[in-house]
């Protein structure tokens, strides 16, 4: 019964692996960079990260202050 379900869950994974996503990150850290970077788009594919990038159409963001 494992092997059967082993070998169902291995065929289904190749095709969610071979999907394209585009995942709206409201807020992403780059700790390698040291940076925080609001609104931006990451492109997966083939479940590896193939870009990241600001999402289309927003201007950028506005700084303000808090007192």
């Amino acid at each position: 019964m494992r092997i059967m379900l082993t070998l169902i869950g291995l065929a289904l994974a190749g095709p969610v692996a071979a999907q394209t996503y585009a995942i709206r990150a409201g807020t992403l850290i780059d700790p390698a960079r040291g940076t925080v970077e609001r609104d931006q788009v990451v492109l997966v594919a083939d479940g590896r990260i193939k870009s990241i990038a600001p999402l289309p159409g927003q201007k950028p963001a506005l700084l303000t202050s808090c007192e």
